[in-house]
């Protein structure tokens, strides 16, 4: 039920009642108690709630997974973070998806990046104590339900609880538990040793991750993660933004998820400064997404904002490319591109212009375009790889390409990703 409450400025919030029936709360706690193996996803709902979040795994010996729009909203440095999940996510959190017998689904939709054949999905915790989804928006729960039904019984499997995600933390915060994990944890702790995100490195070679990877020792040796945006455009440097970032706090990934909008990166930096005036903000562009928006530049030189754009410039959509030539025959259509002399057009707008060729310098040049005071167009001119891991379609989430020997598992005629 709703209420609206009359404000003195004449307009109308509305707030929504929500309210856990003691059905519902008891049939929670008994699975969560009789569960060997619970796993925790915590979605975009959860980026307002991340102490109680918090509360409610680590006083429970709980592990948890992030979608891409809830990364940082639990401390990926926790021994209880899996990282975020999905199609490129981090592959414990993938397979401990799938060895879960109970998954705790919070403030999330079940996008199916995050899930890959939902056929497949989960079938531990399916067979055994199901899913328990929450979520302040009935509809979303609607669409969810409507996802299994093609499958399973969702009155078996699928515990609905229309609830806001700090509400429903708080209310579990409220009580003791007396689950047993430990065996869990462990082999959580086994998984993430075993399974790191991996890409063809190479001791000279300037590759995409090794950027990433500078920035964010960069970030961290300065402790400038709790005050830093960072943005992204579309394609395999969003997906490497997410992995080789350690996030420490939430809402800092400014990211259009799985909605493809390339170009948005720039805009988004923009649009994330002026709100955020005091902050670090950072872009990690593709060189095809920046090149939709790269006049945008001029509403950077236009309002001195002090924003880093660092763009990882391998010549290719090399997402998509890889695709086409996975699973497309090599039929490599319209993804190599001739791009402007980024230096040049940098210098032309009258912003900083830094340009890194090769690994030796990639410190040296995160370092020169971060200590800068004004804005900085960083040119990384890197070899192309494809980003592992690669949850290809019709797979489930533990079927994923980790490194170049997997791609012999590729179905080629199933659909492509789009």
């Amino acid at each position: 039920m709703n209420k609206k409450i009359e404000t003195n400025d004449n307009t109308n919030i509305i707030k929504r009642d929500y309210r856990i029936t003691n059905k519902q709360f008891n049939t929670i706690i008994n699975k969560i108690n009789k569960s060997k193996k619970t796993l925790i996803i915590a979605g975009q709902g959860c980026n307002e709630c991340s102490y109680e979040l918090k509360q409610f795994a680590t006083k429970n010996l709980i592990p948890v997974t992030t979608t891409l729009h809830g990364v940082g909203c639990f401390d990926e440095n926790s021994d209880l973070s899996l990282e975020w999940l999905g199609m490129h996510g981090n592959p414990s959190a993938n397979i401990a998806v799938q060895k879960a017998d109970l998954i705790i689904a919070i403030g999330t939709r079940f996008d199916d990046r995050t899930t890959g054949n939902l056929r497949k999905y989960a079938l531990n915790a399916i067979n055994n104590y199901g899913i328990i989804h929450i979520d302040s928006c009935s509809k979303q729960i609607d669409s969810v339900r409507k996802l299994f039904d093609k499958y399973y019984d969702t009155h078996k499997i699928y515990t609905a609880i229309y609830s806001d995600s700090k509400y429903f933390l708080n209310k579990m915060n409220n009580i003791i538990l007396d689950s047993s994990k430990k065996e869990w944890i462990d082999e959580i702790k086994q998984l993430k040793q075993n399974n790191n995100y991996y890409y063809n490195e190479k001791e000279y070679i300037l590759k995409g991750p090794d950027v990433i990877k500078s920035i964010n020792n960069y970030l961290e040796k300065y402790k400038l993660k709790k005050n830093t945006f960072i943005t992204t455009g579309v394609g395999n440097h969003q997906m490497w933004t997410a992995q080789h970032i350690k996030w420490t706090h939430p809402n800092k990934l400014i990211t259009s998820g799985s909605l493809g909008t390339m170009g948005v990166g720039v805009p988004f930096a923009i649009g994330t400064k002026f709100a955020n005036i005091n902050s670090n903000v950072i872009v990690i562009d593709g060189d095809s997404s920046f090149n939709m928006t790269s006049n945008e530049l001029q509403t950077i030189l236009e309002n001195k904002l002090p924003i880093k754009i660092f763009i990882l410039n391998d010549k290719r959509q090399q997402m998509v490319y890889i695709w086409q030539k996975l699973f497309h025959n090599n039929n490599i259509i319209a993804t190599e591109n001739i791009n402007p002399d980024y230096d040049f057009l940098g210098l032309s707008y009258g912003l900083d212009t830094v340009v890194c060729n090769n690994k030796n310098s990639v410190d040296s040049c995160v370092q020169k375009i971060m200590l800068s005071s004004g804005p900085v167009l960083g040119v990384f001119n890197i070899e192309p790889e494809m980003c592992y891991p690669l949850v290809s379609p019709g797979k489930a989430l533990d079927e994923m390409i980790i490194n170049e020997n997997d791609i012999e598992i590729i179905d080629k005629k199933q659909i492509a990703p789009n």
